[in-house]
C-alpha cells in the first residue's frame, strides 16, 4: 500500500470511529434524560405493522404523562426520546 493509500485508509477509520463516538454520546444524553425524568418507553405492537413508541413518566399520583407528545407515536425509541427532549 502506498503512503497516500495508507493515509486515506487511516483517515477513513478515524472518521468512522469519531462518528461512532458521536452516536454513543448522543445515546448517553438520551439515557440521562430518561433517567432524570424517571421515564419509560411504551411500545405498540400490531401484527404486520412496525412497532411505534412513546416516552412516558408518572406524576406523584401515578398518572401517566406522555413526554414525547400526546397521541404522537414514533418509529424508534430514539425518536420518541428526542421528541420529548425537543430535539429534531
Amino acid at each position: 500500500m502506498t503512503d497516500d493509500a495508507t493515509y486515506r485508509k487511516m483517515k477513513q477509520e478515524r472518521d468512522l470511529a469519531l462518528a461512532e463516538c458521536e452516536r454513543l454520546r448522543a445515546d448517553a444524553e438520551r439515557l440521562d434524560f430518561v433517567l432524570a425524568n424517571s421515564a419509560f418507553i411504551q411500545t405498540t405492537a400490531s401484527e404486520g405493522r412496525p412497532n411505534t413508541y412513546q416516552l412516558l413518566t408518572q406524576d406523584e399520583d401515578e398518572n401517566y404523562i406522555v413526554l414525547s407528545g400526546e397521541g404522537v407515536w414514533f418509529p424508534t425509541h430514539r425518536a420518541a426520546i428526542d421528541a420529548a427532549r425537543g430535539k429534531p
